[in-house]
């Protein structure tokens, strides 16, 4: 499923990962964001969304996004490092239940059927879950479009789940 995403929703997704609970107030124009952070929230945290904010108005860049082709996804994360891909691996198949199936996503239900089809053992050879994992993680990052974007665990990583209209 496509999604589109227009500026203020991208910017608000991207201060949300710096700084939860925050709030944005975008103007009458709708062009001058104002962070306000939540109550309690380290500096730390405050300085890295407004530096979010800071780059997204010096980019300039208030088109409409959509959400990027699973293969496309699937492709840039196929290009990743065996490192990149054990932290996104330790990432998503860590806690109980595991961060991927928390997803709340339209991708969800096809996640939780990899997975099943992972952990029950139908894929037995390493290439098969291997190819899994790709699915998991692209159409993980369809339905999370920021995730994959200088995540915490790995700055080194970049792989949008959205892109702009062309």
């Amino acid at each position: 499923m496509i999604l589109f995403y227009p500026a203020e929703l991208r910017l608000r997704s991207q201060v949300e990962q710096t700084c939860p609970g925050g709030s944005i107030d975008f103007g009458a124009d709708g062009k001058h964001p104002v962070f306000t952070p939540p109550p309690g929230a380290p500096p730390s945290q405050v300085a890295a969304a407004q530096k979010v904010i800071d780059d997204f108005v010096t980019a300039g860049d208030w088109r409409i996004y959509r959400t990027r082709l699973i293969t496309d996804i699937y492709n840039d994360i196929r290009s990743l490092t065996a490192l990149q891909t054990q932290h996104l691996t330790t990432d998503l198949y860590s806690g109980t239940p595991m961060k991927a199936l928390l997803d709340t996503g339209y991708n969800a239900a096809a996640i939780a059927a990899l997975l099943t089809v992972r952990q029950c053992g139908f894929a037995s050879q390493a290439a098969d879950r291997t190819i899994i994992d790709r699915n998991v993680f692209s159409q993980y990052a369809a339905d999370n479009p920021t995730y994959l974007l200088s995540p915490s665990w790995d700055t080194t990583i970049s792989v949008p789940g959205w892109e702009p209209i062309p």
